[in-house]
């Protein structure tokens, strides 16, 4: 996700909901407040069905966690070398 491709902030009267909040809502809090990071790289899992309540994943979903866990650490790697980070190392 790229800077200018997130809306330019709250707007006045929006609360932050820390029980709701999608990444759109915090990648503009973010910028709003002055801390974007650079680069932004979003892993997620999406249920296979959100029609009954229950406790753990489904097969699908448990199968696809792995893949994210996977993903999260190849992009940490690659953000480690990242531009965009080079001078965060320097601080």
């Amino acid at each position: 996700v790229d800077e200018d491709e997130v809306s330019s902030g709250i707007e006045d009267g929006d609360a932050l909901n820390p029980h709701g909040m999608d990444p759109e809502t915090v990648l503009r809090f973010i910028k709003l407040t002055g801390g974007w990071p650079g680069k932004v790289v979003i892993v997620a899992c999406e249920p296979q069905t959100i029609e009954e309540m229950g406790v753990g994943f489904s097969p699908v979903v448990e199968e696809a966690v792995d893949r994210a866990v996977d993903l999260v650490l190849e992009q940490a790697k690659e953000l480690l070398t990242d531009e965009a980070y080079a001078s965060l190392d320097e601080k």
